[in-house]
């Protein structure tokens, strides 16, 4: 590369002759290739064909807690500027989720208490009318958390549920039933 403040010219050696080639320019834009580096986590998350981690919207892998961002995800763009929006995103569902892992701790390990945790789609009216019965249902024996799945996934996923509008129920901070209905519930 040549110039002063910015670069003006770039030398281009062809590695199979070695004739140089000069180019007049404005810029550089560095490419160091599409293999992405993830030994580091091979055979712990999932993976595509081409070595690329599999990532959620948060950026979230299939391991709990774990998360990639940037050049090593399957994501369409490979540019800083993607890997950026990638990282914040990625930084705030790190930290919800540690929140989250610290709440469902402190609620869990009240052995006294009888535990219900709704979980729901706020974007479904038929869910929230559905977590409200259960709700009703379930308040008289039992504490009762709501758990937002839109926002709130980490028992979700850990229970392995894939369907709303469910309770998980628990005593002394285990877990005793899951309730898939309310005519469940009613039995």
């Amino acid at each position: 590369m040549k110039g002063g403040e910015k670069v003006e010219e770039v030398v281009v050696k062809n590695v199979k002759t070695g004739a140089l080639t000069t180019h007049t320019t404005k810029g550089v834009f560095f490419f160091i290739g599409m293999t992405p580096q993830t030994s580091l986590v091979k055979g712990l998350v999932e993976m595509n064909g081409h070595g690329y981690i599999h990532v959620n919207e948060k950026q979230e892998t299939n391991l709990p807690g774990l998360y990639a961002i940037g050049d090593c995800t399957d994501n369409y763009l490979k540019q800083v500027i993607t890997a950026c929006g990638d990282g914040a995103c990625a930084v705030v569902a790190a930290e919800r989720y540690l929140t989250e892992e610290k709440q469902l701790a402190q609620i869990l390990n009240d052995f006294d208490a009888k535990v219900a945790f709704i979980f729901f789609n706020p974007y479904e009216s038929q869910d929230i009318d559905q977590a409200t019965k259960f709700e009703n249902a379930l308040v008289e024996k039992y504490k009762v958390y709501r758990q937002d799945v839109s926002h709130q996934t980490v028992l979700f996923n850990q229970l392995k549920l894939n369907h709303t509008v469910v309770a998980a129920l628990y005593e002394h901070g285990q877990l005793t039933k899951i309730i898939n209905s309310i005519e469940e519930l009613e039995k």
